[in-house]
């Protein structure tokens, strides 16, 4: 079989404007579908954003294996909605014959994989889940659940010798729930840059307050608020270090080299202007505000 149809490696930007009386052909009205479905499933990965909503829990139940209610979206923009829990009792090993899924196929060979069968799926061929473990040689507690939205198109023509029905190809889009090992699970995970994950690797900044212990001369106050601004200028220009390093991906677009040298430099003229005497309030309500700024 195929691989499993991926819609947004293909981005559909065109379609036909219909006429009255126009005769219309099948690759008009595909074109048309896919651009409204390429639309929505971008809607979904852009704006709204990829994986777990809520709920889609995998556990143990004795024998089954259970699946609670929850929504998610997958990276190719399909939205997963599970309305009720649900149950499954029978397991089957995942031909090489099913359709084709890359991440599944990290070095070029199908990694061991095990498909779940619904409980109330009765006709369906499987073993039962209590012979999990004698069948396979794995412990069913150290799976690993992981959802697959197989999509792919079936052909559904009935030809024989002198005639062929032409009833179109049918597009499915089933949910299915997988079980591979743990040590197999981390070639399922994609590395996405986020800006979370960046700012978890930012230095942590804080202001320092100016220690006003002898206010008896305009000299005493400004060495006070020259103190605190230099220790924030030390702080910040660390912190400037690593910063583009880390915050590239989301700024390269607006500074295509490492603006933080030039930074430095500036903040470097702040903090001497702090050390003249009615300056270093002034520098000291500056970096202040450079020091919230970055940790915002």
């Amino acid at each position: 079989m195929a691989d499993l149809s991926k819609s947004l490696d293909n981005i559909g930007t065109r379609y036909t404007v219909f006429e009255k009386d126009q005769v219309l052909t099948e690759t008009q009205l595909n074109e048309l579908v896919a651009y409204l479905d390429d639309q929505a499933r971008l809607t979904r990965v852009d704006l709204v954003g990829v994986g777990i909503v809520c709920g889609l829990r995998v556990s143990l139940a004795g024998n089954d294996v259970r699946l609670s209610k929850g929504v998610g979206v997958t990276t190719d923009g399909d939205q997963i909605s599970m309305p009720t829990e649900t149950s499954y009792a029978k397991f089957r090993e995942r031909p090489e014959t099913a359709p084709g899924y890359d991440k599944l196929k990290p070095s070029g060979s199908l990694i061991p994989t095990w498909e779940l069968v619904r409980k109330d799926d009765a006709e369906a061929e499987g073993v039962g889940l209590d012979q999990f473990q004698a069948t396979t040689g794995k412990a069913l507690a150290d799976m690993v659940g992981m959802i697959l939205v197989e999509t792919y198109e079936k052909d559904q023509d009935l030809c024989s010798g002198t005639d062929c029905d032409n009833l179109g190809n049918i597009a499915h889009h089933d949910v299915k729930l997988l079980l591979v090992e743990k040590s197999n699970a981390s070639t399922l995970l994609e590395s996405m840059v986020t800006p979370d994950a960046a700012a978890r690797k930012l230095k942590d900044v804080t202001a320092d307050r100016a220690m006003l212990a002898n206010t008896s001369t305009v000299s005493n106050v400004a060495k006070a608020y020259n103190t605190a601004c230099d220790a924030m200028f030390k702080k910040l220009k660390s912190a400037f270090e690593d910063l583009y390093a880390v915050c590239e991906p989301f700024v390269a677009d607006i500074h295509a080299s490492d603006p933080t040298g030039a930074w430095i430099t500036k903040l470097g003229v702040v903090a001497q202007i702090s050390t003249l005497g009615k300056g270093a309030q002034y520098a000291y309500d500056f970096f202040k505000d450079v020091v919230e700024t970055y940790n915002a």
